[in-house]
């Protein structure tokens, strides 16, 4: 029987049913995290405007918005990263436990 990505992605999912919530969360984040790209395209547009005019306070402003989507970006990936170490950690800690008792089990012969 031939199984896909997706096929073993879901079985993998099955028997991990605890690490669902943190998969919930890492899904927002990298979601939240790429909704940031248009963001900074409109944000950038309206930068345009600070080099049309003398207002210089019109420019660190722009540059206060671009350094908060800086932050908000660090947070999100952060935190997208972080737990997606713990699901790696805890999926591979299953299954190569399970690996090893499957291997000790095994006959001699």
């Amino acid at each position: 029987k031939h199984y896909g990505l997706l096929h073993g992605l879901v079985l993998v999912l099955k028997e991990q049913r605890t690490l669902w919530w943190p998969t919930f969360v890492i899904f927002l984040t990298c979601a939240a995290g790429g909704g940031t790209y248009p963001a900074l395209a409109v944000l950038f547009s309206k930068t345009m405007e600070a080099f049309e005019t003398i207002d210089v306070d019109k420019g660190n402003f722009f540059a206060l918005m671009f350094f908060v989507v800086a932050l908000g970006n660090l947070v999100l990936y952060a935190v997208a990263g972080w737990l997606s170490n713990i699901v790696a950690q805890t999926t591979m800690k299953f299954y190569r436990g399970e690996i090893f008792s499957n291997t000790l089990r095994q006959d001699m012969a």
